[in-house]
């Protein structure tokens, strides 16, 4: 009886110190582009996307911005001829990321860039048809190089760690796999993909 007693009262408490703690923020939309997806946050809360047209998909070519959330503001990063995704962001406010041109007939192609200082660059050191997944405070990112025909874009495609400065370094896959890179650690010691 005095064991019941003890459980009754502990299990409210133990209930509510589990309870998951997080707070929704809804981050705002784009001019004229209310269609919104965040796809990467930095360890600071930094945010990175892209905004489109209502009802508009990257599936069938709908232009996208990619836009910065920092410090409650959201910054549009410019417009570009193609659909722009951005996979990664840093606490210093650089964004990389792929121009993505979907296909259905033909299949995908992509090319990485990079945002930094104010303006969409070239993502030099990667493959230029690569897109580029994750982003590290000390500049490091985890690429994944494309074929540029098929719909299964992963049948000829090769996981590269990317360093500032440095040639790009191939990931080599399981023993007659191809290799896929979809995230790295805030450290660059970890890169998270796939054998395909």
């Amino acid at each position: 009886m005095h064991c019941y007693k003890v459980l009754f009262f502990l299990l409210p408490i133990c209930a509510y110190a589990q309870q998951p703690q997080y707070m929704i923020q809804d981050l705002g939309s784009l001019p004229n582009l209310p269609s919104c997806t965040g796809t990467a946050i930095s360890q600071s809360g930094n945010v990175t996307g892209y905004c489109g047209p209502a009802g508009g998909s990257i599936l069938f070519a709908a232009d996208t911005h990619a836009f910065l959330y920092s410090k409650g503001v959201l910054t549009d990063l410019g417009a570009t001829s193609q659909p722009t995704v951005p996979t990664g962001v840093n606490d210093a406010g650089t964004v990389v990321g792929a121009y993505v041109v979907i296909n259905l007939a033909k299949g995908v192609s992509v090319s990485p860039f990079l945002y930094q200082n104010g303006s969409i660059q070239t993502f030099s050191g990667i493959p230029s048809n690569a897109g580029a997944f994750g982003l590290t405070n000390a500049g490091q990112s985890a690429a994944t190089q494309v074929s540029q025909g098929g719909v299964n874009f992963f049948v000829a495609s090769e996981a590269f760690l990317v360093t500032p400065g440095s040639p790009a370094t191939s990931l080599p896959p399981s023993k007659g796999m191809h290799g896929a890179a979809f995230g790295i650690s805030p450290s660059g010691d970890w890169v998270a993909g796939a054998s395909v």
